[in-house]
């Protein structure tokens, strides 16, 4: 990390080539090649894994969930079928599918039956004043907050304010009690060190940190430093 950083600055999510993947997969779809189209979506899918959640990902999942069920409808495939729309209905429960979707109707009406999780209640709270909370990527608006009638199972939580590093968290909603979460952002040192190295004309530089047996940290600096 950054010499004296709080923190490694997080990945940013390949949205761009997964977006190239779905666009592809949606060109062999129009074409009725179906292998290639499982393919790309496939890919697709299992590159927004570690991203699910987060508010950039948002419009990118929904669009894959969607292109899930319009091929395995396509390839009549009913079990498929109920596992795409399922998966559909969790993620964004109480939601039709995108304007674009080649859905019929009948999908549409089939993903309105599908089971809902019961209610569960979260309750976020953060140590910065006007902290912004998402929900599954969607802005929910500032901590503390309670949402109730919120489904069972695993929520995202992002949570960011100004000068801080943004707080990613998994949570598993129960309806058996409330879920409380305590976000404990960092502050974000990263640029001011960095204005400061160069108001006095010093270059950033990397700290490796290593186990040491007398103090449990021994600090080195790489030879091309």
């Amino acid at each position: 990390f950054w010499l004296g950083a709080s923190a490694p600055v997080p990945p940013q999510p390949p949205l761009a080539e997964i977006k190239q993947a779905v666009d592809r997969a949606r060109r062999a779809f129009q074409r009725f090649r179906l292998e290639e189209t499982s393919k790309g979506l496939s890919a697709a899918d299992q590159g927004l894994e570690a991203w699910r959640g987060l508010p950039e990902a948002l419009d990118l999942e929904r669009d894959v969930l969607a292109d899930l069920v319009s091929l395995a409808h396509a390839e009549r495939e009913e079990a498929r079928l109920d596992q795409a729309l399922a998966r559909y209905a969790a993620r964004f429960p109480g939601e039709g599918p995108p304007p674009r979707a080649p859905w019929p109707p009948a999908l549409t009406e089939r993903l309105g039956r599908q089971p809902t999780p019961g209610p569960a209640t979260l309750v976020v709270r953060a140590n910065a004043e006007g902290a912004r909370v998402w929900l599954d990527g969607r802005p929910i608006g500032t901590a503390p907050l309670t949402l109730t009638q919120l489904t069972e199972g695993p929520h995202r939580v992002v949570v960011e304010a100004q000068r801080m590093m943004r707080f990613d968290k998994v949570v598993a909603a129960s309806g058996a009690q409330p879920t409380e979460l305590d976000a404990k952002l960092q502050p974000d040192l990263g640029p001011e060190l960095a204005k400061a190295s160069l108001e006095r004309g010093l270059s950033p530089c990397l700290l490796y940190t290593s186990p040491s047996p007398r103090d449990g940290f021994l600090s080195r600096m790489p030879s091309s430093a």
